[in-house]
């Protein structure tokens, strides 16, 4: 049976009817794809049987297998609007698209161009949050340069920042001008019970802010 869908895809080949032949690659699939005619891979199969091309079928086969519509809906053309982005990504990208009307509809070119808008709809918010996220490590880089707004407060007590880890120095300043020394102080000295060759009953030194 396998080896008669072999035939039938390298007669349709030679007439490019690409849809159909898409539809006998789904078919081959189901009977079990590549290993049912005897071979190890895909490649191995289409480089022997037929040509590269088909690895191309084989894509659009998967993607639309990814969003439940029937095989051949979209032509290879119409798929590439797809080919920067992986599954998890052109699943999401149909979604947005489907808020725009049901799809697939009758009209595959009005298809292709709502999903470009919504392609471009997904990079757009994927940019805003990598500027969002760049705008959080910048400030939170800078956290650790404020400088205490009563450091003389800050001085009278007995603990010596630039023994604490960075992030427990971000931390501490951050407790420093939201809340008040005393939170910022007890905070700071409860990590340091963490630090190695921590002594308890032993006073630390002045304040030194870095």
């Amino acid at each position: 049976m396998s080896t008669n869908l072999l035939q039938e895809i390298r007669q349709l080949g030679f007439q490019n009817d690409w849809k159909h032949i898409r539809i006998l690659l789904h078919q081959l699939e189901l009977q079990g794809g590549f290993k049912s005619v005897g071979y190890s891979s895909w490649q191995q199969l289409f480089l022997n049987e037929f040509h590269q091309d088909y690895f191309l079928e084989l894509r659009c086969l998967e993607i639309e297998s990814l969003l439940n519509i029937p095989v051949g809906t979209y032509s290879a053309l119409d798929l590439q609007v797809f080919a920067p982005f992986n599954n998890r990504q052109i699943k999401k990208i149909w979604s947005m698209a489907q808020k725009q009307g049901v799809l697939p509809s009758k009209d595959s070119s009005k298809d292709v161009k709502v999903l470009i808008e919504a392609s471009q709809e997904y990079i757009s918010s994927l940019q805003s949050k990598i500027n969002q996220l760049k705008q959080k490590l910048k400030t939170h880089s800078q956290t650790e340069e404020i400088i205490p707004k009563n450091p003389v407060k800050l001085n009278s007590t007995t603990l010596d920042l630039s023994r604490l880890p960075k992030v427990v120095r971000q931390q501490f300043y951050h407790l420093l001008s939201q809340c008040s020394v005393e939170v910022a102080v007890r905070y700071a000295q409860q990590e340091m019970k963490f630090l190695p060759n921590h002594q308890p009953n032993k006073p630390y030194e002045s304040t030194a802010v870095h």
